[in-house]
């Protein structure tokens, strides 16, 4: 069984019990996260349920520590300038371990995206003819003015 999921724009293609690194989460050690976005999930490596763009289905994983990546150091120079800029950083990542994928996910069902549901088409239909016609009635309200000529003497 695997799923591929999407956290903070990162594809990831996990396992039950497997343990990877993520960019930082808010969430503290040893507490619980859900991610909602799945893009593909199997229950066996035969047969896919992919999502378009994401299935009804969680992933629930356990917060394990907090991390620094090694030093990355950016180095610029200009020859013949005399100009050197040395800066570096050091990326956070969270560690975290997948405790389950599918269905019987905490909260399942419920996307956190905070998106509307789809109209249907008829609705959406009425909606632009309803749209069209407030249009052409403003138009039709308007009268016309006729501008006076200002002739210079």
């Amino acid at each position: 069984m695997f799923a591929i999921i999407n956290i903070k724009g990162k594809q990831y293609r996990i396992k039950e019990n497997q343990r990877l690194f993520v960019p930082k989460l808010s969430e503290k050690t040893g507490s619980k996260v859900t991610f909602p976005e799945v893009l593909v999930y199997s229950k066996d490596d035969k047969t896919f349920e992919i999502g378009s763009p994401s299935l009804k289905i969680n992933v629930q994983a356990t917060v394990l520590n907090h991390v620094k990546d090694d030093k990355v150091i950016v180095f610029k120079k200009k020859r013949r300038k005399g100009y050197k800029r040395t800066r570096g950083h050091r990326q956070e990542y969270t560690e975290i371990e997948i405790n389950r994928i599918g269905q019987n996910a905490k909260g399942n069902g419920k996307a956190e995206s905070g998106k509307a549901e789809a109209k249907s088409e008829k609705e959406e239909k009425k909606e632009k003819s309803e749209h069209k016609e407030k249009v052409s009635g403003k138009e039709k309200a308007k009268t016309k003015t006729k501008k006076k000529k200002v002739g210079v003497n």
